[in-house]
């Protein structure tokens, strides 16, 4: 051991170092120690900074001795100031060379130190929304229903708070509750609801799900109400007061279907003895006669919290089968049919995005009472967008970066690229003008990363190159979403932002995008984000607006002159209110502030007009072209990419849904994990065209690693399940379910050319450590011989955490963090053979051929032994 000592040296510098600014005091230095064979080993890292170049002085110092954390946090810097990094391992030895970071120096800020902007969704909007509810209940005269009091919203991830209070079952309800419910629906409107649990969902004894008649009669534009109504579901325990109010007002014509809407929620509230019915539909469903259902969905915990006598609860499955097809269906048939794809909507729209900066899209197209905007099916709640990187802060340095791509700059691009015909001098000249336009290495990084990322989303939203150079970047801020998501927005020219009724675009005739209204879109946008703000404006706006039409008719009956003024002192409180709301919720309303840039017809990409034209930045921040005509760092084929969700993700999302079938979603997205869904793809060695069905899983990494299910198909639509097996095969090839790359003949046509799949093998691989399922959880894995053991590991882990949440298992759920803290091992007999990580598991040889695999955790030593010693031992 002393000789082992004398002859161990410091280890080698660090292998990768780099550093992100985080926010305006806080940087975080991510680094990784060398990979070199015959290097010594690493047992902790020293972290440095200062504000000179040469580190004379430091600033500060930290110390890292959890090596399994790649990185290194450190705030209460000096805002504005900037700051060197370097980092060095160590070990008893003492240290290495310090490695400088990439880029060199950062300077804490944020982009709001270019603009001078201030936050929108911070807590001073929930203290004035708190103040402005308090000032309204003391204005409300002493006849008026009471209120409750603000209550603070438990709901994880911004979805619906699921308070349901069982009432007492009575002999009462076998002659009231079965009489309200309706099946066969005549003309009018009716309210339907859904409550689902697992792969069950309530239906009346008659097999039809629960609905009321409110009215024979409707207005001719119905979506005012609509989207009144969507306000009421935020706040579902003042029904009874809304109603008091509003029948003390029935001489106004105005609220006499929404009197009918509360009265039809009131007796659904009582008829299936629960509070909450849940979220809205994003449109109401109509049939050819002009019958209108407006439907609600619910997740129910415990189908004991609902008590209806004359109901039952039935698989999905086999309510959708008993739905009837045919050309003309009515309503009924159609909200039957349509069951499915309520609950998959209700699903995805509480679900939030992972950790990131991300790219959207905005498009819209109007009808003649509606502006709508164009979504992705699977995330309802966001724009159609673009993963840029993890780290969601944008800083004033690269801020800059994107703000001097327009102005004289943008017209030198253009100039320049009408000048140069020939590709090579082109890209030289845009060097040029790139060099002469950044003041540091982190805008040029930061550029070139936005530019690929809208290459990836132009690509996805079928939008030519010609086309792109046409559109601009939303420049007036940076919509933070939480301080975990935010957003860079791409529009379209204002000439064609707005699709007009009869204008064909192929947008809104694909199957993976949804239109949805702009009101219905903010509402469902922040109850996701912003779930404690937007109930407690909806609720503040709901009694606000019948408290003034009081108000108003108090007005017009006072008599004296001490009633008169007495009434006109509450309306002009109330209004007060109402104006002090209004600048809420125009400061919550991101999107009205895009859509006014995008439709003004004098933000065009010229000198000196708002926003950043895509030309310049397509150009600056172009890869340059190798002799092959390829660009660098890109793939030549054209992609359209689904970026998934992570299975931690997933685990926080989807938490709630014990369900032996619930739907995985994918956040639709063009990043460059493999597609699920394109135009052709490889299975067995041959081209699958879309709309074809082809096994695939709902996991995939950024190293082109995909998981394969028997008991999951993907449609052109993207939309699919996953099976909660403990037993599933997967697939780690490296070619599989890629998109074929598209390569141009001599006529200038494109071809698809069928990448073949290499030779492969099935393991078998066991989980030996805490998963929540049962024991001797295995997955079958198919691999290549260039998978290595640690890819083999992080989708067995990943694949096993989704397993149980599906399940409904109370087991852990492993992190990605914590992916590194697990390694394989081939077990046979009494004897156990720990994986590298870069080691291909094709690879073993005779006898570990002959054992089994194992995943286990690093520090539990014996796990897999003991596990394998319980069981016959079999070939991989």
């Amino acid at each position: 051991m002393l000789m082992g000592f004398e002859q161990a040296r410091c280890p080698d510098e660090p292998f990768l170092v780099a550093v992100d600014v985080t926010g305006t005091h806080s940087v975080t230095v991510r680094f990784q120690e060398a990979e070199t064979l015959d290097s010594q080993i690493c047992t902790k890292f020293k972290v440095e900074w200062s504000c000179s170049p040469d580190f004379s002085i430091l600033a500060g110092e930290r110390q890292v001795l959890e090596i399994t954390h790649s990185e290194c946090h450190i705030s209460d810097l000096v805002q504005g100031q900037r700051y060197y990094f370097r980092v060095s391992c160590g070990n008893l030895r003492g240290y290495s060379n310090s490695v400088l970071s990439s880029p060199p120096s950062v300077v804490p800020s944020s982009w709001r130190d270019v603009d001078g902007k201030e936050a929108r969704f911070t807590g001073v909007s929930l203290k004035v929304l708190d103040n402005l509810f308090t000032d309204m209940r003391k204005a409300r005269p002493e006849f008026a229903a009471e209120i409750k009091d603000i209550q603070e919203s438990s709901s994880p991830g911004g979805e619906t708070p699921n308070v349901q209070r069982r009432k007492k079952t009575t002999i009462k309800q076998l002659f009231t509750a079965a009489s309200k419910f309706q099946k066969n629906l005549r003309r009018g409107v009716y309210l339907s609801c859904i409550l689902y649990h697992e792969d069950k969902v309530l239906v009346t004894n008659e097999d039809f799900l629960p609905v009321i008649e409110v009215d024979e009669t409707y207005p001719s534009c119905i979506y005012n109400d609509f989207h009144w109504l969507m306000k009421v579901a935020c706040t579902w325990d003042d029904v009874k007061s809304l109603r008091q109010d509003m029948e003390k007002s029935l001489n106004s014509s105005s609220i006499h279907f929404r009197m009918k809407l509360l009265q039809a929620a009131a007796q659904m509230q009582t008829a299936l003895c629960i509070q909450d019915l849940g979220q809205l539909y994003h449109k109401p469903l109509r049939d050819s006669q002009g019958t209108l259902v407006i439907s609600m969905i619910n997740y129910v915990r415990s189908p004991k919290s609902v008590s209806v006598l004359n109901s039952r609860w039935l698989p999905i499955g086999k309510v959708v089968k008993k739905a009837s097809n045919h050309d003309d269906p009515n309503v009924g048939e159609i909200l039957m049919a349509s069951i499915q794809e309520q609950i998959m909507y209700h699903q995805v729209s509480s679900i939030r995005l992972s950790r990131g900066l991300y790219l959207g899209f905005l498009k819209m197209h109007s009808s003649v009472d509606l502006i709508q905007v164009v979504v992705p099916s699977k995330t309802p709640n966001v724009l159609p967008h673009c993963k840029i990187r993890d780290n969601p802060h944008v800083s004033a340095e690269e801020w800059g970066g994107l703000k001097c791509l327009k102005g004289k700059l943008s017209v030198a691009v253009a100039s320049k690229s009408e000048k140069n015909n020939l590709e090579e001098n082109q890209s030289s000249s845009m060097e040029e003008l790139a060099s002469s336009a950044f003041q540091s290495e982190q805008q040029r990084v930061f550029v070139d990363l936005v530019a690929s990322t809208a290459r990836r989303l132009f690509s996805y939203m079928e939008i030519s190159p010609e086309e792109s150079h046409m559109h601009r970047l939303y420049d007036v801020e940076v919509v933070d979403l939480t301080p975990e998501v935010s957003f860079l927005v791409a529009v379209p020219p204002a000439e064609s932002a707005c699709a007009v009724p009869g204008q064909r675009d192929m947008l809104l005739q694909r199957g993976d995008l949804l239109s949805l209204p702009l009101q219905v879109f903010e509402m469902v946008h922040l109850a996701s984000y912003q779930h404690n703000i937007i109930c407690r404006y909806s609720r503040l706006s709901c009694i606000l607006e019948l408290d003034m039409l009081l108000a108003q008719h108090s007005l017009r009956e006072a008599f004296s002159t001490a009633e008169v003024s007495q009434a006109k002192e509450r309306l002009w409180k109330l209004q007060e209110i109402d104006s002090q709301l209004n600048a809420v919720k125009k400061g919550i309303r991101w999107l009205m502030d895009l859509v006014t840039f995008t439709r003004d017809r004098g933000c065009q990409p010229v000198s000196g007009s708002p926003g950043i034209p895509m030309r310049t930045l397509l150009a600056i921040g172009a890869p340059s072209k190798g002799k092959d005509g390829s660009m660098k760092g890109l793939p030549n084929s054209r992609s359209e990419d689904t970026l998934l969700l992570s299975s931690s993700q997933r685990a926080h999302s989807l938490g709630h849904q014990r369900s032996r079938s619930s739907v995985l979603t994918a956040s639709v997205s063009a990043t460059t994990s493999p597609l699920l869904s394109v135009r052709s793809s490889v299975v067995g060695g041959q081209a699958v065209p879309v709309g074809s069905a082809m096994s695939v899983s709902g996991l995939s990494t950024g190293s082109g690693v995909s998981a394969i299910s028997g008991n999951m198909t993907a449609t052109s639509e993207s939309q699919h399940s996953l099976s909660s097996e403990d037993s599933a095969v997967v697939n780690l090839g490296n070619n599989m379910n890629k998109n074929p790359p598209e390569e141009e003949d001599d006529e200038g046509g494109a071809g698809s050319v069928v990448v073949p799949i290499p030779s492969s093998g099935i393991l078998q691989v066991y989980a030996a450590y805490k998963t929540g399922l049962a024991s001797g959880t295995s997955l079958k894995v198919h691999v290549t011989p260039q998978t290595s053991a640690r890819e083999v590991v992080d989708l067995v882990v990943k694949q096993l955490n989704l397993a149980a949440v599906l399940k409904g298992k109370g087991g852990p759920i492993y992190s990605e963090d914590r992916l590194d803290n697990f390694c394989l091992v081939a077990v046979i007999g009494a004897r156990e053979r720990c994986l590298r990580d870069d080691f291909k598991p094709l690879q073993l040889q005779n006898p570990w051929r002959k054992g089994r695999l194992y995943v286990r955790q690093k520090h539990d030593v014996l796990a897999a032994l003991d596990q394998c010693a319980r069981r016959p031992t079999a070939f991989l």
